[in-house]
């Protein structure tokens, strides 16, 4: 049982004092501490020639873009966080650009033949396929050591695969299953704080690190941020202070004393 309430009353003249305690049930309490014990995921690689091919026929090197992060955002349209290798910051704009899907694409930081790029994006897509899915697109595309170009999701392990290769389809038909391989894999802080924080909040959260927000200098100001979210400045940063809190207390009180 967790700690819900305290009331006290204090009647003068000799009457009685009085205390009374409320108490609620702790289990979503503990089910959110259950978060932190392993459970199997999937692996999966999958093969598109229409998605791989604007990228391959643009690169100067072995290219690869990882998939950072996505967040929906209010109006249904997603951001895609991406890190790039192996193409120029104006290629892969370009390529992203020319995919249906894709409203406009921000370049946000290039050093040493790395990108990082914001994807403005229309549903469906194959990383929100997964993430629907409760899993995540870990590479949009990379090179095996067989020189084959596949795209990396991770997923469950519940989850039929060919759940995932058939909504995938729908986005881009040609889609086959390379491989899959079953592993143990812990969920960890982000859990426990995407379940404290609401919707809004993690979001909030997620395009200020993803975005830039917490680089020198800012790369994304807090207005810009604000603006993607369909909320005020304000608001946005009552999200974050309340994001930022929340973690803090899972890293210093939670997670922090029990390792102690």
């Amino acid at each position: 049982m967790a700690f819900e309430q305290l009331r006290t009353g204090r009647q003068r003249r000799g009457e009685i004092e009085y205390v009374v305690v409320g108490f609620e049930d702790a289990t979503p309490l503990k089910e959110r501490e259950d978060k932190l014990t392993s459970e199997k995921t999937r692996l999966l690689e999958l093969y598109s020639e229409r998605l791989f091919d604007p990228f391959l026929d643009a690169a100067d090197g072995e290219v690869r873009i990882d998939v950072d992060e996505i967040v929906t955002l209010p109006d249904g349209t997603t951001l895609q966080y991406v890190t790039t290798t192996g193409i120029s910051a104006k290629a892969v704009g370009e390529a992203f650009e020319r995919q249906h899907s894709v409203r406009d694409v921000r370049l946000l930081r290039s050093t040493e033949g790395q990108n990082r790029l914001e994807v403005h994006v229309e549903t469906p897509t194959v990383p929100l396929v997964f993430d629907e899915l409760g899993g995540q697109v870990l590479s949009l595309l990379r090179v095996r050591s067989d020189d084959t170009p596949v795209l990396t999701g991770e997923l469950p392990g519940d989850v039929d695969p060919r759940t995932a290769v058939q909504a995938a389809r729908r986005v881009h038909p040609d889609i086959e299953l390379v491989s899959q391989e079953l592993r143990y894999s812990p969920h960890l802080l982000y859990d426990i704080v995407a379940d404290v924080l609401t919707d809004k909040q993690f979001a909030a959260l997620q395009i200020a690190y993803y975005g830039g927000y917490f680089d020198t200098p800012r790369t994304s100001d807090g207005d810009e941020l604000a603006a993607r979210l369909g909320i005020t400045r304000q608001t946005f940063n009552q999200h974050l202070r309340k994001a930022e809190r929340t973690v803090f207390e899972q890293l210093f009180e939670a997670s922090g004393k029990a390792a102690r």
